[in-house]
């Protein structure tokens, strides 16, 4: 009888507990999924919501990504890895598109439920998320038109029930003028609400929509100049190629939203290195105090967004590591792109007039005379880096046109005609099929921070 009644009591418990708290059991909040009404009413949540957009906005050359550097004639790698990128006869061109209409759609839905929820938000608020996604879809839009000229144009949320006639959704490509038209008036009508503080540079901005207009019609024009002169560019619907007599209204827009950033007064070059040039263009991309110049970067920040690019590129000789260095290798194209101070262009001068070799005491030299961006782009021979000479050579030439050199960096060797070994080679390199040293003669410069601890801009 005992027994009976306990078991009673129990069931008269948990059916008096169930009948009290089934409302609130019911009806309680989530804990692990927000609604969109939480959302909209915070615009914390919001920020958080387009800061995921922007970490997924594309951008080919990252500085997390340092083989994307050398994937074109600018850079060659010097990591075993990474051989195939040049070696190989035929090269994946599809690796360079963009189509990534998912990420477009994601900024259709948040521009979508921006607008179902306008009275959640102050509108001055709002306005500033919604220009910052539309910001954002016509870079993607930039992005895609620059790889595969006309694209289809989707500004609105796709949505598909089960059985239904999916060719509703089929979208075709627009002209490639269509595009960028597109782009051009979207800054247009977003500028005045975005933020005009430049000290702003990780989000859009006015001074951003001003440039991003600027260089999108600034291509645009560029198609059509000299697009006439490659037919083979050109399909009959207008997808790929710009007419001709559209070139000088792409000029003018671009002319005149150039203008209007620099007359604002809010932007300006950087020069706090006024007699170092070279040192001025690399610390660009360093200074972090009120820096000028930048208008739109992604930033770096330890303990949230880092990057390995100088840990990965620094000069062989000096990496604390030991381990890595070295992984991008600036080509002679790319330094010898870099005109002479009196605008002309030569290749580096090597013979004297009798053609006979020079002979330079010292080897930065061979580069005097140069656009200062070179040594602020490249490490070059004769240079330094952390404050420290780097050892850059490929080898001894005898009178005769000997050559000797080493497989190993630093490595020595009896010279013809001598009794003692002496280095032969450079610490630094170059050595052939050696990595993680240079391989051309050249390190990169650009990006690189000596500082420990310290973080870099990569331009957007």
């Amino acid at each position: 009888m005992k027994t009976y009644s306990i078991l009673i009591l129990s069931v008269i418990l948990v059916v008096s507990l169930m009948s009290c708290d089934q409302d609130s059991f019911l009806s309680r909040d989530p804990q692990d999924v927000l609604l969109e009404d939480q959302v909209w009413s915070n615009p914390d949540l919001v920020r958080s919501n387009l800061a995921s957009i922007y970490d997924s906005k594309p951008d080919y050359q990252e500085l997390e990504q340092y083989w994307n550097f050398t994937d074109f004639d600018e850079a060659f790698p010097s990591r075993n890895g990474d051989y195939w990128r040049v070696r190989r006869q035929t090269y994946d061109y599809g690796a360079w598109e963009y189509w990534d209409y998912g990420y477009i759609h994601n900024i259709n839905l948040f521009l979508a439920r921006a607008e179902a929820n306008s009275d959640q938000m102050e509108p001055d608020q709002l306005n500033q998320f919604v220009a910052e996604a539309r910001f954002l879809r016509a870079n993607a839009y930039f992005e895609m038109v620059k790889r595969m000229g006309g694209v289809p144009l989707i500004t609105d949320t796709l949505s598909y029930e089960q059985g239904e006639d999916p060719t509703r959704l089929f979208r075709p490509r627009a002209e490639e003028a269509e595009v960028y038209d597109f782009i051009i008036s979207e800054m247009d009508a977003i500028a005045s609400d975005l933020p005009t503080d430049p000290s702003i540079k990780s989000t859009a901005t006015w001074g951003a929509a001003m440039a991003m207009k600027s260089r999108a019609a600034l291509y645009a024009g560029s198609i059509a100049r000299y697009g006439a002169n490659t037919p083979s560019v050109f399909l009959p619907n207008g997808e790929v190629g710009i007419p001709e007599g559209r070139a000088e209204g792409y000029y003018q827009s671009a002319l005149d939203a150039a203008t209007e950033l620099i007359e604002s007064g809010r932007y300006s070059l950087y020069k706090r290195n006024p007699n170092d040039l070279s040192a001025n263009f690399t610390d660009l991309f360093r200074d972090k105090q009120d820096n000028p110049e930048v208008i739109w970067a992604k930033d770096y920040l330890l303990q949230s967004e880092t990057h390995q690019f100088t840990v990965n590129s620094q000069p062989k000789s000096l990496t604390e590591e030991g381990a890595v260095a070295g992984f991008v290798n600036p080509s002679l194209n790319l330094v010898q792109d870099f005109e002479l101070m009196d605008n002309t262009f030569a290749p580096m001068p090597n013979r004297d007039s009798n053609g006979d070799l020079i002979a330079y005491e010292d080897k930065s030299e061979i580069f005097a005379n140069r656009d200062p961006r070179l040594a602020g782009t490249v490490i070059l021979p004769g240079s330094q880096f952390k404050g420290q000479d780097l050892d850059i050579w490929a080898g001894v030439m005898e009178s005769n046109g000997t050559i000797t050199t080493g497989d190993q960096f630093g490595q020595q060797k009896t010279l013809p005609g001598e009794s003692e070994p002496e280095q032969v080679v450079g610490f630094d390199g170059p050595i052939d099929q050696l990595e993680l040293g240079t391989q051309t003669g050249f390190y990169i410069r650009k990006y690189l921070d000596p500082g420990t601890g310290r973080r870099t801009y990569r331009y957007r």
